[in-house]
């Protein structure tokens, strides 16, 4: 970060900065700031400190086939949550739709670190989820009411700095928790510093009385809800063991389809819809929206996927394997510090393009991990997995940062708070969604191997304190590899076997993800030369 930049950004203290339509919002400057990088720190914090524990915590409480619902439960959550709470955020302001949406995170992070299985826990997170749908866009919507976009230009830098700090400290410490203490402190973690960046907007932000006459779109907010939920669970039931057309999972569909087509019907008949169709069909939101969805997908194909290949397939400790994912939080910030500058030089479409290819660059090198020649060489392994996260990782912030930008500045006031949760939601549904479908790769690709006749015959050799794994037997074996204790006392044959197979079975997650960045560097092209300007 350049020297004297964060005094530079915070100078004017107590100024009121004028908005749009009239309104101002007078703020200790200084202090909202450091707020907003401890909102950004908490988001960064909460998903590299789980997504490095969470092969521990499998271990601990059994049951890979909820794996991806530990992620999915509160992507879930957290994304249909964020289009009610832009608007909420836009007719009562932005500060109690914070406090509200912080309280019900802290609670939750509380009640996760008290989960007795799997089960609990996956509750816990959608809870958790429920709140943290109110953090991230609320406090990006407050960045582009705050200040204009030379200003918002310079805060990437802080805000980007703060947020590589924390995805690069966070696998460290979610690494030396479930290595060293217990894994309930992962969660444990998100107490304090929650508290303390909701007490500083509680005493040092303020706004003037904000009541737009609207009525909420719960009808919305609820049908939204409820059908993405369901098409998860469809994909989950229908993925695990190949049942797509069992009664179940067939019921889950149609449900899931006769809400969503409710919700459309909703908003097109709504006053002030939770997630306005008008605004979608604006090429500047419609396709930031659909490259975030499909780029989310991406993100969970590395977050989640690849600790579990380091720390299962590869015996790494806890930290080894959240340190490989630490170069995507190196590039993320390092890209969207650098996007304000290249915006001005380029343009927004040259830079939403750049970045998508990255990813897909990224995406195909990390492939190659399976290949003989690198599967074998110890080094030339580490250093493609980290060399692709790292790809990935500066694709991911030149892309995300270009179109939020972007999208902010071709809307007002009254449309920003919703439009930057659109933004948001469609990229946190590609997070679900993706988590959801990785996970029906990595189950439908694992249970045949894990099902012939030598891999039983080495499966009937493992010790009793294996056989914890859980919620089903099929996949349980391969739980022992994320126990470390357990690990230790698994016959070496036995080990390497079930090691290949997840292994096998997460490189075809990886080629799943490929496929997604494609899809997503397709859709970029389709982004307007041109970006309309409102008034600030």
């Amino acid at each position: 970060m350049e020297a004297g930049l964060v005094d530079d950004v915070i100078e004017g203290a107590q100024v009121a900065t004028p908005v749009s339509e009239g309104r101002s919002i007078a703020l200790n400057r200084p202090l909202i700031i450091i707020a907003l990088m401890l909102a950004t720190a908490l988001s960064a914090l909460d998903g590299t400190i789980v997504s490095t524990a969470l092969p521990s915590i499998v271990g601990a409480l059994g049951g890979l086939p909820l794996y991806s619902l530990v992620v999915s439960a509160f992507l879930l959550t957290s994304t249909t949550t964020v289009p009610l709470y832009g608007k909420l955020a836009d007719i009562y302001g932005r500060k109690p739709v914070f406090m509200l949406g912080s309280g019900i995170f802290i609670v939750g992070s509380a009640l996760c670190g008290l989960a007795w299985d799997m089960p609990s826990l996956i509750a816990f997170r959608a809870l958790q989820g429920v709140g943290a749908g109110a953090i991230v866009p609320v406090s990006l919507t407050l960045v582009g009411d705050l200040f204009d976009m030379e200003e918002r230009a310079r805060l990437q830098g802080v805000f980007s700095s703060v947020w590589g700090v924390s995805s690069v400290i966070g696998p460290l410490v979610g690494g030396a928790i479930v290595q060293f203490a217990d894994w309930r402190w992962v969660f444990f973690i998100n107490l304090p510093i929650g508290i303390f960046a909701s007490w500083l907007f509680f005493r040092y932000l303020r706004e003037p009385h904000i009541h737009v006459r609207q009525k909420v779109d719960w009808a919305g907010g609820v049908t939204l809800t409820l059908g993405s939920g369901l098409a998860l669970m469809a994909l989950q039931s229908g993925g695990h063991g190949g049942e797509w057309l069992a009664p179940t999972t067939l019921l889950l569909w149609g449900g899931a389809a006769l809400l969503l087509a409710l919700f459309v019907l909703v908003e097109r008949r709504a006053a002030a819809p939770v997630l306005s169709l008008g605004l979608l069909s604006r090429p500047v939101i419609a396709v930031p929206c659909l490259v975030g969805l499909v780029s989310g997908g991406v993100l969970m194909g590395v977050t989640a996927y690849v600790p579990l290949l380091a720390q299962g397939g590869w015996g790494s400790t806890p930290i080894e394997a959240g340190l490989v994912i630490a170069p995507l939080s190196i590039g993320w910030p390092l890209a969207s510090t650098l996007s304000a500058r290249l915006i001005i030089r380029f343009g927004y479409r040259a830079m939403t393009l750049t970045g998508t290819i990255l990813i897909l660059i990224g995406s195909l090198l990390l492939l190659t991990i399976q290949a003989q020649a690198v599967s074998e060489n110890l080094l030339l392994r580490g250093l493609v997995t980290l060399i692709s996260a790292f790809i990935i990782g500066a694709g991911l912030g030149l892309s995300t940062s270009t179109m939020l930008i972007a999208v902010q500045s071709s809307v007002g006031w009254r449309e920003r708070g919703i439009a930057t949760a659109a933004v948001q939601f469609f990229r946190n549904m590609g997070q679900a969604a993706g988590a959801a479908v990785l996970g029906v790769i990595l189950v439908v690709t694992l249970v045949p191997v894990l099902a012939t006749e030598r891999m039983q015959r080495l499966v009937a050799q493992l010790p009793p304190e294996a056989g914890k794994a859980g919620a089903d037997p099929a996949l349980g074996p391969v739980n022992s590899l994320f126990d470390l204790a357990v690990r230790e006392m698994l016959p070496v044959e036995t080990r390497a076997a079930l090691a290949d197979a997840l292994a096998g079975s997460l490189w075809w997650v990886f080629f799943g993800s490929a496929l997604i960045a494609l899809a997503g560097a397709l859709m970029s092209t389709r982004f307007p030369r041109v970006v309309p300007y409102e008034e600030k």
